[in-house]
């Protein structure tokens, strides 16, 4: 209460437009506006997720975390993660899947999502694993990027 009524001055004295809500046998939840989740790739990257790449800037780094990482790997494992940011790369830069082979070698399988879910790197495992070649057809609303 005490920090809900500093919060609610601060809130009043900045000019803010503040709804006062005492709900006393009610559950009152904040209006969070996402028109769109990554439900299963999400649930992955929190249950599953065996390298982090947020915070990476440079092919250097990206590979030293995906060979770190792969030292827990159990034969045969897919590797599991992402948190890379494309923008955080030199311009025209950014994960390769030359990158993940050369890190892993071309027997592992490996999806790392980007931060925001919107993209993705898959090592030659992965993508041989899913069907995807270089003749492959890009699905409906989506693209292969090829390198």
């Amino acid at each position: 209460e005490r920090a809900i009524g500093t919060v609610l001055s601060k809130a009043r004295r900045a000019n803010v437009r503040v709804i006062d809500v005492r709900a006393t046998s009610a559950v009152v939840y904040p209006g969070l506006a996402d028109y769109h989740t990554h439900v299963v790739a999400g649930g992955m990257l929190l249950t599953g997720r065996k390298v982090d790449l947020s915070g990476v800037s440079t092919k250097t780094e990206f590979v030293a975390a995906v060979k770190d990482a792969a030292g827990a790997l159990e034969p045969g494992e897919w590797m599991l993660g992402g948190g890379w940011d494309a923008s955080a790369f030199a311009a025209g830069e950014g994960p390769k899947r030359a990158w993940l082979d050369g890190a892993l070698g071309s027997s592992v399988p490996a999806l790392l999502h980007s931060h925001d879910m919107h993209s993705a790197v898959a090592s030659s495992a992965a993508l041989d694993a899913a069907g995807v070649d270089d003749g492959a057809v890009d699905p409906p609303g989506g693209s292969y990027a090829r390198d």
